[in-house]
């Protein structure tokens, strides 16, 4: 589960299984979290970040054993996510709908990695697919996929930078695949951040060659900052924050720049995700900006919830 993961990983959990260099897989076309479909006559990115309906999603009306970490495409139709095979190999499943307003149920396989590290949260561009990778010591890797057709590669690192610190991991991207926003860590029982990569081309494969801090303001120092989204042109990114010496609980924000050169502005606090007795972190969502993916938790009990927020297009 993403966000249950991010936040074992700050309390020094771990586990693994044993990697070897074997990989399967199918193939497929669809677009990617953030991605894909034709662009909507009618956003909601200007309506009120308080004017959400909340719905349940029952995530094991999904293929697969044990899925988790449901991503949405950006044209709303497509939802991948993780799941293991009986043997406990990392597996990523896709399930379409034929419009918006149906449920997601069943699925099938995409690809499959035998042997490989624990992977998770599925995000899809074009012919790529950027995963966290457990590496076996209680941390994680942002690793990434390439399709060529008929096979899905093994996983490895988009960058030779990427992965630099104690963990690294909940990749989310642009729509034209140029910026990467991932969770970073530079050690052990220090607070997590966000940090941001760029590549000059989002040809399949190209690595990304530039990292920043994300630097958001007003947040605190002993805060941990997990569960990045973007949006399709990188001018908002969704967040949480929670401070695990207080056992505040996480909460959702978004902060907004004018330009990817301009730096972010203060987040807001989105009231209507909150709850009062779990934490909440944001998967991804539409392009459109009308349809939010939830994880709820807590660190105490393994089996997160999620939760689907809507809201409509201003008329």
């Amino acid at each position: 589960m993403r966000a249950l993961r991010t936040f074992v990983v700050l309390l020094a959990i771990g586990c693994g299984t044993e990697t070897v260099s074997t990989t399967s897989g199918t193939g497929g076309q669809g677009g990617a979290a953030g991605s894909g479909g034709s662009p909507p006559s009618a956003d909601c990115w200007s309506a009120s970040l308080d004017r959400w309906e909340l719905e349940p999603f029952d995530i094991n009306t999904l293929a697969g054993d044990m899925p988790r970490d449901p991503m949405l495409s950006g044209d709303g139709l497509t939802l991948y996510y993780a799941a293991i095979s009986e043997n406990g190999f990392p597996r990523v499943y896709e399930a379409q709908r034929a419009q918006r307003d149906l449920p997601f149920e069943g699925g099938v396989l995409l690809a499959e990695w035998l042997g490989q590290n624990p992977l998770g949260h599925p995000w899809r561009i074009g012919d790529e697919l950027f995963m966290a990778e457990d590496n076996n010591a209680g941390a994680f890797h942002v690793v990434v996929s390439t399709f060529d057709g008929s096979t899905w590669s093994l996983p490895a690192p988009p960058g030779a930078l990427i992965n630099e610190g104690f963990t690294n991991s909940d990749p989310t991207l642009t729509q034209d695949g140029l910026r990467i926003v991932f969770t970073h860590q530079s050690a052990a029982r220090v607070a997590g951040r966000l940090a941001e990569g760029a590549r000059s081309d989002a040809a399949a494969g190209t690595p990304f060659s530039t990292f920043s801090e994300v630097v958001i303001p007003s947040v605190a120092p002993e805060n941990f900052v997990v569960c990045p989204t973007f949006s399709p042109d990188g001018l908002k990114l969704f967040f949480s924050t929670v401070d695990t010496t207080s056992g505040d609980q996480a909460l959702v924000w978004m902060t907004t720049r004018q330009s990817l050169d301009h730096a972010w502005e203060a987040p807001v606090h989105i009231a209507a995700f909150d709850d009062a007795s779990q934490h909440t972190c944001m998967h991804s969502l539409s392009s459109d900006g009308c349809e939010v993916w939830l994880e709820r938790f807590t660190v105490a009990v393994p089996n997160a919830k999620y939760t689907i927020a809507k809201r409509s297009p201003i008329p």
